[in-house]
């Protein structure tokens, strides 16, 4: 279908080569394909012969971030906003893609703040009442609001919560931002007390749903990534409202009250003051990874020959080299060890990314021959089964991967990780002090590489630690469904408690209690 719009699209384009609503369908399509480069080629033409398509220069941006460009998909996704500053969904990719291109986290506040500012109107108000019953002991209505309630990564780590949840505290609402389901989905559904799709509906009708529902806690799983429906939190439709597990930043708004994160992804007294959210920092961390029901069998490192190799499985933007201390780590570590670097993201089958990296790496002092770049894979057991050519993993810096962390820790992989500045640089420490290795969370970045050297250079050591590594994580609070969800259930609780506090201060007398 893909190849078909493509060849028809280019026909078009010969018939009339001026014409830039075509050169831009054409880059869509090309993007669909994959093939990266030349969809931005396409956008560039558009650009070139209306210099003020707004969608074309929000396109470029996509496809430039997909090929890990941050700096320049910024430049497009700001070009689209300066000429639609209502551009809502520019706005919020602009706001994300931020994240693989700074490590200071006053600007990205700020940068969430206008957010607010630029896309929150005047005609949408955050609700001043709300007429749900007040007791603090009741049973909790609590809605989840997420484009990703299918085969996603969030649902990794919502799973085994939900499974979990005791069902006289809390009763589970989904609501659906994006349209399709698959297996997840029904498995989702099964641990949820009603299920629905608002993707079709507008800010308005989706809050009338949510009131008519008597939901008492909404939490946010998408943040400004995905199909995100933030306008609709701003307008405030249930008392209480939660930031959690699908971004990784503030989101900027007032009407937000809380984000769920933990003491090492942001540290009391140091990250407060970059969130529009109060932080509620859980005991045992923020996550609780679901892990695979079939997953391959680890490798020990011993039963393969040397070279060691170093794995990196992330998103383009997130293995960012100019700049990467992961490219200085493989530099440094090379000398030291005969350890090659497996990188794999969606990008490399583009011959333009691949030659990009070449470049870099090369320019970095790391020979062509010692990278090894593969495709991501199409589902899961082949997916796990590439992490079995690896034997020490690195996070990416500044954007830590949050579901390859977990599952190279599952498939035996010690992660390396340096902590950064911002949230995003932090939470692949959280993740491994949860699972007890602080020992592979650098401070600095001599000390990132000098960990990875260590290991690689004692075979016995790593090879203990990969053996045992996924058992360690299953006993760990990571992978405890069971405390994650007391944990959660408590949380609820107290912030539950608290408006009622305030609700009787102000001496509300009409409640709703909804219905099941």
């Amino acid at each position: 279908m893909v190849d078909a719009a493509i060849a028809s699209i280019r026909h078009a384009l010969m018939l009339k080569p001026d014409h830039a609503q075509s050169h831009n369908n054409l880059g869509n399509a090309l993007l669909k394909k994959g093939e990266l480069a030349q969809a931005a080629t396409s956008y560039r033409q558009a650009i070139k012969l209306k210099p003020d398509y707004t969608k074309a220069h929000y396109n470029l941006g996509n496809a430039l971030q997909d090929q890990g460009l941050a700096g320049e998909a910024v430049a497009s996704y700001r070009q689209a906003l300066a000429l639609q500053p209502d551009f809502t969904d520019a706005h919020s990719n602009l706001l994300h893609v931020l994240h693989y291109d700074t490590t200071d986290p006053e600007p990205l506040f700020q940068e969430h703040r206008q957010w607010q500012r630029q896309q929150i109107g005047p005609d949408i108000l955050p609700m001043s009442h709300h007429p749900n019953d007040p007791h603090p002991d009741k049973l909790l209505r609590v809605g989840l609001v997420s484009g990703d309630l299918r085969g996603h990564s969030v649902s990794y780590f919502l799973a085994a919560p939900l499974a979990a949840l005791d069902g006289e505290q809390v009763q589970i609402h989904a609501y659906a931002t994006a349209p399709g389901e698959d297996a997840t989905t029904q498995h989702l559904k099964s641990m949820t007390s009603s299920w629905q799709n608002i993707a079709a509906l507008s800010d308005h009708q989706a809050r009338e749903l949510i009131q008519r529902d008597g939901i008492d806690i909404l939490v946010d799983l998408s943040g400004h990534t995905g199909t995100p429906r933030l306008k609709l939190f701003a307008a405030k439709p249930a008392p209480v409202q939660v930031n959690w597990l699908g971004y990784p930043d503030t989101t900027g708004l007032d009407a937000m009250d809380y984000r769920f994160t933990d003491a090492i992804a942001d540290p009391p007294g140091v990250s407060d003051q970059w969130a529009s959210e109060k932080l509620i920092r859980l005991p045992n961390g923020f996550h609780c990874y679901h892990s695979p029901r079939e997953a391959p069998d680890i490798t020990p490192p011993l039963q393969r020959s040397w070279p060691h190799h170093l794995s990196q499985f992330q998103q383009p933007g997130q293995n960012h080299p100019p700049g990467d201390p992961n490219l200085e780590h493989h530099s440094q570590s090379g000398s030291h060890c005969p350890a090659d670097l497996i990188l794999k993201n969606s990008a490399t089958t583009c011959p333009e990314v691949r030659s990009r990296y070449q470049k870099l790496f090369e320019e970095g002092g790391v020979a062509w021959e010692r990278i090894q770049l593969i495709s991501w894979a199409e589902s899961t057991f082949p997916h796990l089964s590439q992490y079995g050519e690896g034997d020490i993993a690195l996070a990416p810096f500044p954007y830590n991967g949050v579901t390859t962390t977990c599952e190279a820790m599952w498939m035996g992989l010690p992660v390396v990780t340096l902590l950064g500045e911002c949230h995003a640089g932090r939470v692949a420490g959280s993740l491994i002090g949860r699972v007890g290795l602080p020992s592979l969370v650098a401070t600095s970045i001599e000390g990132n590489i000098d960990i990875a050297v260590e290991l690689a250079n004692n075979p016995t050591q790593l090879e203990e630690m990969r053996s045992g590594l996924r058992e360690k994580m299953w006993n760990s609070p990571l992978c405890d469904g069971q405390g994650f969800s007391r944990d959660l259930e408590q949380t609820f609780r107290s912030l539950w408690q608290e408006w009622c506090n305030k609700s009787q201060e102000t001496d509300n007398t009409q409640y709703i209690t909804g219905t099941s």
